[in-house]
């Protein structure tokens, strides 16, 4: 049994693992203080994301400039973009035959050919067909403004007479509103007669009233209009009672020389 006391072996190996890291982040706190003013939460970072601190820079590759840099398909690590044709024809084109490129292969197919020819034909068209595009959106403008000009032309001509018909219009609407007015002032004369007070032309008893007027002013019309027809019927039966008479006293000789004449009037 351990007396309480003593420590066991793991314990101990524990500690020194732990005075060990302590010591570890006290140096590299002093290393970062030496080059920069870091805080201890930087530095505690740095150490769990790196794993520990380096004390040294290590020594940058040297660059191979003398070197022809040739991408190689097999290996997984070179970029995708390496295999293209365009990579290709850009090495032929730095390095010529020593690329080792097929400059057969760098030759658009046909399909890529139509494409090629068509995207110029669309972005960069030829100098007469511009100047051709040029001349009819100038014509177009053209014809444009001239039409404009006599549509212009042709409302100053009507001008004149749309301001006179303006003025008419103006006068019978002022005319109607000042008719309008008079009728109002009447019937509220007419309504202050009948309730013995005046009346607002928006009230209920001057709406009734006006409903009585318009009921009793059609009925008059209805009236007239009845009238007018019975007074025309009559008139009607009296002219063919008198053509009646009157063909009734013609002699067969007259009535010869009346049927003639209505013959003559209708051949001229």
């Amino acid at each position: 049994m351990t007396p309480k006391w003593r420590l066991s072996r793991e314990t101990i190996q524990n500690g020194t693992a732990h005075r060990a890291e302590a010591y570890s982040k006290m140096a590299a706190f002093k290393a970062l203080g030496k080059r920069r003013s870091y805080s201890k939460m930087a530095a505690c970072g740095s150490l769990q994301l790196l794993g520990g601190i380096r004390f040294y820079n290590a020594r940058a590759l040297r660059r191979q400039l003398g070197k022809m840099y040739l991408p190689d398909p097999a290996d997984p690590r070179t970029p995708p973009f390496q295999l293209t044709a365009a990579y290709k024809a850009k090495l032929f084109g730095r390095y010529g035959a020593a690329s080792g490129v097929n400059a057969a292969q760098l030759w658009p197919t046909p399909e890529q050919l139509q494409k090629i020819e068509a995207e110029e034909k669309t972005w960069y068209p030829p100098l007469r067909e511009m100047e051709m595009a040029l001349d009819a959106k100038e014509q177009a403008a053209e014809a444009k403004r001239r039409q404009r000009e006599e549509h212009i032309a042709a409302k100053m001509a009507k001008m004149p007479q749309m301001i006179f018909e303006w003025q008419q219009e103006k006068e019978l609407r002022r005319a109607k509103e000042n008719e309008e007015k008079k009728r109002r002032e009447l019937l509220l004369a007419e309504a202050r007669e009948r309730f013995g007070y005046n009346l607002d032309h928006r009230s209920a008893q001057f709406q009734e009233m006006m409903q009585e007027m318009e009921k009793a002013r059609r009925k008059e019309l209805k009236l007239q209009k009845k009238q007018h027809r019975e007074e025309a019927l009559a008139k009607k039966a009296m002219e063919k009672a008198a053509a009646a008479a009157a063909a009734a006293a013609l002699t067969p000789e007259k009535e010869g020389e009346v049927i003639a004449t209505e013959v003559l009037q209708e051949a001229t």
